[in-house]
């Protein structure tokens, strides 16, 4: 597969550049103490990880079709499903408060979304 940046359309840079940010984001801080901090990779960031890395995989290796944009804008979905759980959890807790981690993971969900949802529109006429 031998491309050009000149050949890359705006949804497939959207897709990267979602999936790189939910994957910077996974590894960040999701929750932060005055005192102390963990990573996502602690806890619910791996899956949010494993998402980011399956889009990844899907712009690397797959040739868009009708279907690309449904199923990066799905993983973009649970994306922001998992990250945004933990964030209300955080919310409700007094003593947490949200990482960086956790909003640039659902930076990267909503960046995902837009990008699927402009594939599925390329793809469609």
């Amino acid at each position: 597969m031998n491309r050009s940046l000149s050949d890359v359309s705006e949804s497939q840079a959207a897709i990267g550049l979602g999936a790189v940010l939910v994957l910077a984001g996974s590894a960040l801080p999701w929750w932060v103490t005055p005192v102390e901090s963990s990573t996502g990779l602690a806890g619910d960031g791996v899956f949010t990880m494993l998402f980011g890395a399956v889009v990844l995989g899907i712009l690397v290796f797959q040739d868009t079709n009708e279907r690309t944009g449904i199923v990066v804008a799905g993983f973009g979905a649970l994306t922001a499903v998992v990250a945004g759980w933990f964030w209300y959890g955080t919310a409700t807790d007094p003593t947490l408060a949200a990482g960086t981690g956790v909003y640039l993971t659902l930076l990267g969900a909503a960046t995902l979304l837009a990008g699927g949802w402009m594939s599925h529109r390329e793809t469609q006429g």
